[in-house]
């Protein structure tokens, strides 16, 4: 009887811990540079390490693109209180989208700044 409680203690700890870890669990917006050089609209849902990226529609740049308004997976890589890396796997869906990690700092809890590895800017905000 001893041995269960002290298991369902570690389990419940455990479980705490794992909510904890992931800061940045929900739903971001925000925008990235594009590379013509004008804003894209980016919409990032992340559920622990896993997640998914869209690109969504800001006006008429982009609109003919086949990558904009699909889901791509992502992988969180690395992610700290302050700190979040992901990699997106855009061609896994559709070749030729966007394929790049980002790695993003929080300025604040619900702020997302940063870049991708070809260092286009990237800013989110929590929704």
């Amino acid at each position: 009887m001893r041995l269960r409680f002290v298991a369902s203690i570690l389990v419940t700890l455990s479980t705490t811990a794992l909510a904890q870890a992931a800061p940045f669990d929900g739903k971001w917006t925000g925008t990235m540079l594009g590379k013509g050089g004008w804003e894209q609209g980016v919409e990032v849902v992340i559920a622990q390490a896993v997640g998914t990226w869209r690109f969504t529609p800001r006006g008429t740049q982009g609109r003919n693109s086949p990558c904009l308004g699909k889901e791509f997976p992502i992988a969180v890589t690395s992610q700290s209180d302050v700190a979040l890396e992901f990699a997106v796997k855009g061609a896994s869906v559709l070749a030729g989208c966007i394929d790049q990690a980002a790695i993003l700092k929080a300025p604040s809890a619900s702020v997302l700044e940063g870049m991708l590895e070809d260092g286009r800017s990237l800013r989110l905000s929590r929704q």
